[in-house]
């Protein structure tokens, strides 16, 4: 491969994650997603032309414009040819029967407010599913953050094969479902299980499951990206959807501070605080607000979540935070979900807060969960609390117990780092 065939080729890499899920957003949104299969080969099919072009030519001085010209004029064409043979999307079926009309709605689907929509439906509508969230995760990554198969595969530590079958999976559901958004009876449970995709999505990328790369910053900002759609939409969000925003911005707001020089995650603690994004903490403050100011006073996990957050985000060092406060609210969070995630998080909370033993008991009381009795987490949770109180037996004892059930290299390096930081500021 040529210099200048290797330059086009990254150019369109890139230009696939940019502007690959609008591009189907908008010709979904012309042919109907029971289309997918065709929509698919007409993306590719622009992408692919690019790729001749301008490897002979030059890469245009607008190459998004570029592209959606080209699947513009693919997808007139396809209408022109093949409209007697195709089921097209039943809002466009009249405007697309004669070529006057058909053009002008093409050119409309291609505008950002409408494919911003699509992108929308398409989460709700997979999400009003009983659609696996193993199988949901790719498709959305594919669809709708532009994510090729084979980055998808090493995102999601998963056979590339695997990726295939669970999207092709998925896309046979996704091509069965109504074309409407979920009626009004079914909408809570619904939007419940799209805070969830966007919520681990944006976790895969703030606790990353790859030994490799710790943190993958860009899964949370398409994360950040799709939720915004849903948070400026005149009525699709609601009071949990603000609070979701809310807790992203504040945990992107110290993400560049979470690995070193070695690429190895840097604990809370020895974080540089004067580096986290005042940017998005007040954005994230101003969210918070927004939902606490709403007319539904209940308390809701994301909402929870975005006040430990935000204690976390107030304190200017970390022997000045409130972990009073925060042993509150995980409290409150530990009754509203029964979360076994969010009651070592309490132990950890109460361990700070100077409750040790009440801490360790918290631990010891989930060894019989079927969940974590053999996960790495529990180990390691007890060794960071033995840390704090200085015993360095117990502390090592539990960590290499941890290390021994598993985690990530880096989940292990970032253990040991904290323990190694408790037990020398206590000695």
């Amino acid at each position: 491969m040529t210099n200048k065939s290797t330059k086009v080729q990254r150019s369109i890499d890139v230009l696939y994650r940019e502007e690959s899920p609008k591009m189907l957003a908008s010709l979904l949104r012309i042919f109907g997603h029971h289309n997918i299969d065709l929509v698919e080969d007409m993306l590719q099919e622009a992408f692919h032309t690019a790729l001749i072009t301008w490897s002979t030519s030059d890469i245009p001085n607008n190459p998004s414009a570029w592209l959606i010209q080209t699947a513009r004029n693919r997808a007139i064409d396809v209408i022109r040819t093949q409209k007697n043979r195709l089921r097209l999307s039943e809002q466009y079926a009249e405007l697309l029967e004669s070529e006057w009309t058909a053009a002008l709605s093409v050119d409309e689907a291609f505008h950002e407010p409408y494919f911003q929509d699509e992108q929308l439906r398409m989460v709700f509508l997979c999400c009003a599913t009983d659609m696996k969230l193993q199988n949901l995760l790719p498709f959305i990554l594919k669809s709708l953050c532009g994510l090729s198969v084979h980055a998808i595969a090493k995102a999601l530590f998963l056979p590339e094969e695997t990726v295939k079958k669970r999207l092709t999976r998925t896309k046979e559901q996704f091509k069965q479902l109504p074309w409407s958004l979920p009626d009004n009876d079914v909408y809570e449970s619904v939007i419940e299980r799209v805070h969830l995709v966007l919520y681990l999505l944006f976790n895969e990328g703030f606790h990353s499951t790859d030994d490799q790369t710790p943190i993958r910053k860009a899964f949370c900002q398409e994360a950040i990206a799709l939720l915004k759609l849903l948070v400026e939409h005149p009525k699709l969000g609601n009071k949990e959807t603000v609070s979701l925003y809310a807790l992203m911005h504040f945990h992107i707001a110290r993400i560049d501070t979470r690995l070193d020089e070695s690429n190895q995650l840097i604990p809370l603690n020895l974080q540089d605080r004067n580096l986290w994004n005042k940017g998005y903490i007040n954005a994230g403050e101003f969210l918070l607000n927004t939902a606490s100011n709403g007319a539904d006073l209940k308390l809701s996990r994301f909402y929870l979540e975005a006040l430990i957050a935000s204690e976390h985000c107030r304190a200017e060092t970390f022997k000045e935070t409130d972990w009073q406060k925060i042993v509150h609210w995980y409290r409150e969070l530990v009754d509203l979900t029964g979360s076994e995630v969010a009651k070592i998080n309490l132990a950890v909370s109460l361990g700070y807060a100077g409750f040790s033993e009440q801490a360790i008991q918290t631990v010891a009381a989930l060894e019989s969960s079927p969940l974590l009795s053999k996960s790495h987490m529990l180990d390691a949770t007890l060794a960071h609390l033995y840390a704090l109180n200085g015993d360095k037996e117990k502390a090592f004892a539990h960590a290499k117990a941890s290390c021994d059930k598993g985690g990530t290299r880096a989940e292990q390096a970032l253990m040991l780092h904290q323990i190694e930081d408790l037990l020398s500021q206590s000695s």
